[in-house]
């Protein structure tokens, strides 16, 4: 398997030549929308949920102008703000499972939906869900959750591998620093942590 991290929570991840996007968001958007002529082909476009962070309509859009035969992975309420764009959807490659939004400091959270992909899983804004496939990518940095739940919750799940997710809110130094505190603290359960270098593929052996 081959991941790409554009910024925040966006990744790429291709698995026997079959590619699947991740949640193309306003914090990625200059990262992604730069490097798309580098993106051979695309067959599934993957969101967990609507905040912007996770979902910009302008990246979205350029998306389907350059693949209109992507397919959308998405929940209803994303799906629904989505209708012009005629996107096709999914099939039984990308397979949903509860991930429900952690409760945020203002307003109503939005319905967020985790995601599985060959063996990647992707939770967007949730650190609530009890199902991974062996790479799992980790929210460790965010207003609703902290760094703790979320090493607790791979812990208990036991992926393999952690990939980190939804961490724009950090310098470079600081996620550095972060990286090497999430591989300290799950490799004493055996989980391998490996980092994403921005733009960067990196092949993990799932």
């Amino acid at each position: 398997m081959r991941i790409k991290k554009y910024g925040h929570s966006c990744v790429l991840v291709e698995e026997n030549d079959t590619k699947a996007l991740f949640d193309p968001g306003v914090f990625s958007k200059e990262q992604l929308l730069s490097a798309l002529d580098d993106i051979d082909d695309l067959d599934y476009l993957v969101i967990t949920h609507n905040h912007t962070d996770h979902f910009d309509i302008e990246a979205v859009a350029a998306i389907a102008k350059r693949w209109p035969e992507v397919r959308l992975a998405a929940n209803e309420q994303t799906r629904r703000q989505l209708e012009d764009l005629n996107l096709g959807e999914a099939d039984e490659a990308c397979q949903p499972f509860e991930a429900p939004h952690e409760a945020l400091p203002h307003g109503d959270a939005p319905k967020n939906t985790g995601w599985h992909f060959g063996e990647f899983s992707h939770p967007g804004d949730s650190l609530s869900f009890n199902e991974t496939r062996s790479i799992l990518a980790l929210p460790y940095v965010a207003p609703w959750g902290s760094t703790t739940q979320a090493v607790e919750l791979a812990r208990q799940l036991k992926p393999k591998i952690v990939v980190p997710i939804h961490d724009w809110h950090l310098s470079p130094e600081a996620r550095k620093w972060y990286g090497g505190l999430l591989a300290r603290s799950l490799s004493e359960t055996g989980i391998e942590f490996i980092d994403l270098p921005l733009g960067q593929a990196v092949t993990i052996d799932a």
